[in-house]
């Protein structure tokens, strides 16, 4: 299969730090440049999109060879083939000119605050005269802080502006100081201050967003059949071994892992206080 239309249904991928999101970028990438063919051309593109408050990937498939020379198209300071950036206004003149096919969406972490960023997915979608299909991975609390910890602790996070943004010396010191991460999903998809404790409220306003959008969310263990559900309801055409090329997986190296059942009483027992909402969450869309 070769893509050649804009697509009435596009994935859009809310991207949450830790929780494989590189690779689900890495897969889509494959996919979508295997997909339409160019190899030559190079009209599979990654746009970054960024904004007040919003960042955006924009996987797009151009239709002509005008973005080459378009000033308002610039080189991604990645330097990668396939990454660009621009502005809304330039995104949004190629999509009402039928210059390019919108082929997914990523929305990025970076902003801190992502309801502006559902926002503009919701005006690009309108504007393609297509639906959403959201998904995005979800990982268990303490799996999930152990990696962070270590990430933006370790060289591995050297390029993110949040490296080294952790004081604590050790993951433990880390579990029982107030750094440790209530819940990231929730504080992000509703909005909420950094100063206020989340409650059932903000608990029940997140997993309103996602049911309302009838996000598919499944465990970080089933991220490849996550990915092929998605693309294959949206372009009717499988994922292939070559697409999940493994070499992208973003896995932090951690010494001396631990589990939670290694935690004394205490430890445990702020780490479940901290997390409650969060682990909430997890039970609601990832337990059987």
């Amino acid at each position: 299969m070769t893509l050649t239309k804009q697509s009435p249904r596009i994935p859009v991928f809310l991207h949450i730090p830790k929780n494989a999101g590189t690779y689900v970028i890495h897969v889509l990438t494959n996919y979508f440049n295997r997909l339409c063919g160019d190899c030559k051309n190079m009209h599979m593109q990654r746009l970054t999109v960024i904004g007040d408050n919003y960042n955006l990937t924009i996987f797009v498939r151009f239709r002509t060879d005008y973005w080459k020379t378009d000033k308002n198209i610039a080189e991604h300071h990645i330097r990668a083939p396939r990454a660009r950036m621009t502005k809304l206004p330039t995104l949004k003149t190629y999509i009402e000119n039928d210059q390019l096919d919108i082929l997914s969406i990523v929305i990025e972490p970076e902003s801190g605050e992502l309801r502006p960023s559902f926002s503009l997915v919701d005006q690009i979608l309108n504007m393609c005269k297509s639906s959403g299909a959201y998904f995005t991975i979800a990982r268990e609390a303490f799996s999930r802080q152990q990696s962070l910890y270590h990430y933006l602790t370790g060289q591995e996070s050297k390029h993110e502006p949040t490296h080294d943004s952790i004081k604590q010396q050790s993951f433990i010191e880390y579990l029982n100081s107030e750094s440790l991460e209530d819940s990231w999903s929730i504080r992000t998809v509703t909005g909420m201050q950094n100063l206020w404790q989340i409650t059932e409220f903000w608990f029940n306003m997140a997993c309103n967003l996602f049911d309302s959008l009838e996000f598919k969310i499944k465990n970080i263990k089933e991220t490849d059949i996550l990915i092929d559900e998605v693309l294959q309801e949206c372009f009717d055409s499988p994922v292939v071994a070559s697409d999940r090329d493994n070499n992208m997986r973003n896995s932090t190296n951690i010494k001396n892992k631990i589990t939670i059942d290694d935690l004394d009483d205490a430890t445990r027992s702020k780490f479940e206080a901290r997390t409650h909402w969060d682990r909430k969450l997890w039970e609601r869309y990832c337990e059987d």
